[in-house]
């Protein structure tokens, strides 16, 4: 065994110190107060800026104290690493073999004993993370015991194909795919005569030292800074001074309508999305933005989402409270569902905008937000953030050289969707006002057209040549906004079709017909049945399992601190979803089966030990430990509540409660058994008050009755 090479020494990173100790932070705030109060307040907000960075760097040093120069941790010792270059020393030749070999039996031993030591001292460490409930440390201290996975590709191609082998010229070539990416051709058309709606009646005087210290106090710990170092840690170390003179930069910045040139600085972290991981195009830059320009973000987003919500389309569920992935998944599983008993037909067409977020052309974003009825000074401050805003490449421990961005919105940044959410839905209204497709029945409350979280459309139709219309009407519209769709991303899903399959065209290229397809991480099949979903949730969740195995196999960490990561880490991936499943007893046997073998992993237990499920669940999870029966139940009951308690308008509530046009007629024969079936088999135990039957679980009742019965209860939750 032979380690050439010295090991890697990196510089130290101060201004991402934790202030951990009391003693720190208070040392922290009194150099805030030595270095922030003496300063000059009448000064721009570029020069206020500065003062305050300088102010805070010395205050961190002063406090953190950091060491120059980290040395990583490493497993083997001294005594090892001393034995090793003992060895280095035998001459060669036959005649000093048994020394050699005797060396060798030496350090095996060694090494064996220096592992067998490093992994007491790390499982020590997550045993007291588990304990005390830091779930980040502990999840850190995993991951850090697992394979060293590189955050970016070290193999990256030219645009011709050809392979980079020089460090240097990866990193440039990193800076000229973002530089191309975040630069795209203005609108090519311009948007149509639309009437204005009137100004919102908001506050717009600057922010108050309270709304400055809520959002610091809403800030999460951990986060990644932005290129001036300064992470969330220090904002929330630093108290009242620190905050008192953030709040003066920031009423410079409400007053004058400009912000300093480093909050339009970001770092571009390239994330791997799937395909090739060699082409940059398959990568998608996050843009790391200094924390201050967050705050600056969320405070006018605070400012504006109450008067944005009463006007924000129905069919956009992304990035709003109260809202997520799970209304549309709901609401398509229930729309296939519900037209399937009736054998209508139905067309689905999933769309994708291509860069959606990098392409907006950000003076129609501006027209945008002004047709809305944004407040001019809000428009302005958002303009300031965007108005000379650069960025640089993280890659490989380095960074590379400036570049500029002209359009779209910066992925990272809390504004983003909050104005991407504009774009789309003026984007939508134009084209459903220029061309009336009828899309599907949805009684009650009239027909469905479309769903959209955030740059993910949905269009719904039973008609090809209606589909076919509203698909060029969005192609041509879509130049309006600087965007364009991408064809071969866009999908067709087809239900209960009775002719030749339907041949749409989106940007001259026809749309291809799929029987299957993952919608916001959720695998969608005609009928709405969820076996396949089962399949892939169990396959996705098998990975998450075996990312962990060098968790597993540790004999020294206690199988209640295994069992508590698996329940945090596995479960998540393999109910995703499970809310709007119409769950068979054959399904839930697979999920059981996958559940109740990765338990026995945990556990050593093999397959031909006869031990009761129940026995060796509680041994991994504890006596309180929920079967993936139970978890499953649980997100489902929840869901039926929080469907029930949402206003009559709302898509899930109106696709849950939707009933059959004059004219339906189910087919005959068995039915599949439908999400409405499964809940009300689960909800039972509710239907009876004593000896007083509850009505709708009768079978002469309504088919809805059932849920009226539960809605009254769910407007009481101590029931």
């Amino acid at each position: 065994m032979r380690f050439t090479g010295r090991r890697k020494v990196t510089s130290g990173k101060p201004f991402r110190y934790h202030f951990e100790s009391e003693n720190a932070k208070i040392a922290f705030r009194n150099g805030l107060a030595k270095h922030l109060l003496a300063r000059n307040q009448q000064v721009s907000p570029e020069v206020a800026w500065n003062d305050f960075k300088a102010g805070v760097y010395a205050a961190a040093l002063s406090a953190s104290n950091p060491n120059p120069m980290v040395t990583k941790d490493h497993w083997i010792f001294s005594t090892s690493r001393e034995l090793m270059e003992a060895r280095k020393l035998i001459p060669a030749g036959s005649e000093y073999d048994e020394e050699r070999r005797q060396l060798k039996r030496r350090l095996t031993k060694s090494l064996r004993k220096d592992r067998e030591q490093w992994w007491a001292t790390k499982a020590k460490a997550i045993e007291a993370s588990a304990a005390t409930g830091n779930s980040r440390q502990l999840f850190r201290l995993i991951k850090d015991t697992g394979i060293k996975k590189s955050a970016v590709s070290e193999i990256i191609s030219e645009k011709d194909g050809s392979l980079i082998y020089s460090q240097s010229r990866r990193l440039e070539r990193w800076a000229e795919h973002f530089q191309e990416q975040f630069n795209w051709p203005p609108a090519t058309l311009s948007l149509p005569t639309i009437s204005k709606l009137p100004e919102w009646k908001t506050d717009t005087g600057p922010p108050t030292l309270s709304e400055v210290e809520n959002v610091i106090s809403k800030l999460k710990r951990g986060k990644a800074a932005g290129p001036d170092m300064l992470s969330t840690d220090i904002f929330k170390d630093g108290g009242i001074v620190l905050m008192c003179r953030l709040t003066d930069i920031l009423a410079k910045v409400w007053e004058l309508n400009t912000i300093p040139s480093d909050w339009s600085r970001s770092l571009i972290v390239p994330v791997y999305k799937k395909g090739q991981k060699s082409s940059c195009d398959n990568h998608r830059g996050i843009s790391l933005t200094n924390i201050v320009s967050k705050i600056l973000a969320t405070i006018i987003i605070r400012l504006l989402t109450n008067t944005r919500e009463q006007q924000t389309r129905e069919n956009q569920a992304g990035f709003r409270p109260g809202r997520g992935c799970i209304d549309h998944i709901f609401t398509l599983r229930q729309v296939l569902e519900h037209r399937h008993m009736y054998q209508r037909p139905t067309i689905v067409v999933f769309l994708d905008l291509k860069a959606a977020f990098d392409s907006v052309d950000r003076e129609v974003l501006w027209q945008c937000l002004s047709l809305k009825g944004v407040p001019q000074k809000y428009i302005n401050l958002i303009k300031a953030l965007y108005s000379v805003t650069t960025g640089r490449v993280r890659a490989y421990g380095e960074l590379s050289r400036e570049t500029s961005s002209s359009s779209g919105v910066r992925q990272g940044c809390p504004l983003s969707p909050f104005l991407f959410n504009f774009i789309i839905d003026v984007l939508l209204e134009i084209s459903l006002t220029s061309f009336k497709s009828s899309g599907i029945s949805l009684l009650p409350g009239g027909s469905l057209v479309d769903l959209e979280y955030v740059d993910d459309v949905v269009i719904f139709g039973e008609d090809a040549h209606s589909i076919q219309g509203l698909l060029n009407t969005l192609s041509n519209n879509a130049g309006m906004f600087g965007m364009r769709f991408s064809p071969p991303k866009c999908k067709m899903l087809l239900q209960d079709w009775p002719a030749s399959f339907p041949k749409l065209v989106i940007g001259s290229e026809v749309i291809e017909c799929v029987d299957r397809f993952t919608y916001l991480g959720s695998l969608i099949t005609p009928g709405g049945s969820v076996s396949d979903e089962i399949s892939a949730r169990i396959q996705k969740a098998r990975l998450a399992f075996a990312n962990l195995r060098h968790l597993w196999r540790r004999r020294d960490i206690r199988v209640s601190t295994k069992g508590r990561v698996y329940c945090v880490a596995v479960p998540a991936v393999l109910t995703y979803g499970c809310e709007t499943w119409a769950m068979k007893t054959q399904d839930m046997r697979r999920l059981q089966i996958f559940d109740h073998r990765n338990l026995r992993n945990i556990a050593r237990i093999p397959w031909n030990n006869r031990i009761s499920n129940s026995e060796f669940r509680q041994k991994v999870l504890g006596k309180h430990g929920k079967s993936v029966e139970e978890v499953t139940n649980l997100h489902r009951l929840k869901w039926l509540g929080h469907v029930l308690r949402m206003p009559d308008h709302r898509l899930p509530r109106r696709a849950m409660l939707a009933r059959a046009e004059v004219g339906w007629k189910k087919v005959r024969g068995g039915q599949p058994k439908t999400w409405h079936q499964s809940m009300k088999s689960l909800t039972t135990g509710l239907s009876h008050v004593g000896r007083c039957r509850l009505p709708g679980w009768g079978p002469r009742d309504d088919r809805n009755k059932w849920l009226e019965t539960l809605g009254d209860m769910a407007q009481n939750r101590s029931q």
